[in-house]
């Protein structure tokens, strides 16, 4: 059974969290905000809801500890400390050094979706998204932040994107 523990709730998107570290979102699934493997909305006719959601794939021994959403996408992190993030890809807020949207195409989640480099072993006790961007507060009490910079709102002291490229997680 799936027995809800926490929600976030975005302007056109709901992901909720178990208690046993699943996570199943539901509303408009522009961009693959939803995990789904497609861009269809999920929620809006009786048999999709309760026991019509599936749990979203988010790879092999990836239970998830807290959940997050915005305008644009979605993300998890694990009790071991992973970040996994998916939807709108071009502002780099997935933090995969890409531009790609993620979960709007059959095979892009689970095992497929790496999770976050933060750094060598740093790891996320929580995670916050922005509009188009994301901040995860590590486990080593620092702050990291990647995707859309054009106020510098990812505090670094200047106006460039953070995950749109290889090399930049």
């Amino acid at each position: 059974s799936f027995t809800p523990v926490s929600v976030s709730v975005a302007e056109h998107h709901t992901c909720v969290l178990s208690d046993a570290g699943a996570v199943r979102c539901f509303g408009w699934g522009f961009h693959g905000r939803l995990g789904t493997g497609s861009t269809q909305t999920h929620g809006d006719t009786p048999a999709e809801m309760g026991d019509g959601l599936i749990d979203i794939d988010l790879g092999t021994n990836f239970i998830s500890a807290g959940i997050t959403v915005s305008a644009f996408g979605s993300c998890a992190w694990s009790i071991a400390g992973g970040v996994k993030c998916w939807g709108y890809g071009g502002s780099g807020m997935l933090g995969q050094g890409a531009l790609e949207n993620i979960g709007d195409a059959p095979f892009e989640m689970g095992d497929a979706l790496t999770a976050i480099d933060l750094g060598s072993g740093m790891r996320a006790e929580k995670v916050s998204m922005g509009y188009n961007h994301v901040c995860a507060l590590l486990r080593t009490e620092m702050v990291k932040c990647w995707g859309q910079n054009t106020e510098g709102q990812l505090g670094y002291g200047d106006k460039t994107a953070r995950g749109t490229g290889p090399g930049e997680m």
